[in-house]
């Protein structure tokens, strides 16, 4: 990934919120995205992601707050700004009777990207997408992973300053988000600043700096180390023959903070440290037998679950 200037910032945002009726979709947003950054918003469905996304990009406006995109006041400047933004809404939005290369003539055509440039121009995305074999496949026949491919190269014909994607892996396979991923990899080491959403934590890794939304506030942003590094506790990955039943004999033991399944192991946050025979005996307890324990290291998943307690916790108190 490209480093970034923070002198030069991309996104700048004050107190920015917006409102369905009686819901508050976001509250008083106020972040900062600079030049050069993938940046990730991360949260839970509903946390006010795709509401931050279409208020940066222009979609919707604002109830209240200011948004500067590339240096220019969004809300004074739109056409200016739309020309050094590109888009990727959450839902495929492109013309599903059109072919792939119809739906990317038509945005270069509204984008007015010159035709002598535009043949280049589609080369290059097609390089990068692998989208060539399909040219004159209707989009709404693409699979889901093509479909997000040509939805970027959409987003991306008139060479964008900055990118704006909102969750565009979710619903596709594990091997079309990797594809994706490499590919924003690589236009960051270009130079393009890249903003995207994600509900999947193990995403945000790939990330320059992230923020977390909870119910339309962001609660902590920072470098993923950064994030990672304000976790405090003893931290120990297990299996077990029984692994439902180890979560549910280790949860409610007092000391352990986190007791989850990812995968085929067990990852456990705790306050005090349980060293291997004193959870292989809670767990003999329950019928369960521990058949391996190692150390382990804090996950995104856990950062996020203490964010959240901490967060309702808080509001319960109705401070």
């Amino acid at each position: 990934m490209s480093g970034f200037m923070k002198q030069d910032p991309a996104v700048i945002t004050t107190k920015l919120s917006r409102s369905y009726g009686e819901i508050k979709a976001l509250k008083e947003l106020d972040l900062t995205i600079f030049r050069g950054e993938i940046f990730g918003l991360v949260g839970p469905d509903g946390a006010g992601k795709t509401t931050a996304f279409r208020l940066l990009c222009g979609v919707i406006p604002p109830d209240s707050g200011e948004i500067e995109i590339a240096g220019l006041n969004l809300l004074k400047n739109p056409d200016a700004v739309s020309e050094r933004i590109g888009y990727m809404p959450q839902r495929f939005s492109l013309y599903e009777d059109l072919t792939v290369e119809e739906n990317l003539s038509f945005y270069g055509d509204v984008f007015c990207v010159p035709k002598d440039q535009y043949r280049k121009k589609l080369t290059r995305l097609m390089e990068f997408s692998r989208l060539s074999p399909f040219l004159k496949r209707r989009a709404g026949a693409l699979s889901g992973g093509m479909k997000q491919k040509l939805a970027l190269s959409c987003a991306l014909i008139h060479d964008p300053d900055i990118l704006f994607l909102d969750e565009p892996t979710t619903g596709v396979d594990a091997l079309s988000r990797r594809e994706l991923w490499k590919i924003l990899s690589d236009l960051n080491a270009e130079g393009m600043t890249i903003i995207v959403s994600t509900p999947y934590m193990d995403e945000v890794e790939m990330t320059t700096r992230m923020g977390f939304l909870y119910k339309g506030r962001l609660l902590k942003q920072g470098s993923p180390f950064e994030i990672l590094e304000t976790m405090r506790g003893f931290f120990i990955e297990i299996t077990a023959d029984k692994p439902f039943q180890a979560v549910e004999a280790l949860s409610d033991e007092p000391g352990i903070q986190s007791c989850y399944l990812m995968g085929d192991h067990i990852n456990i946050r705790s306050s005090i440290e349980y060293p291997e025979d004193k959870i292989s005996a809670l767990l003999s307890e329950k019928g369960v037998v521990l058949k391996e324990y190692r150390p382990g290291r804090p996950a995104m998943e856990d950062v996020f679950i203490d964010i959240v307690r901490k967060e309702e916790t808080y509001a319960g108190r109705g401070d």
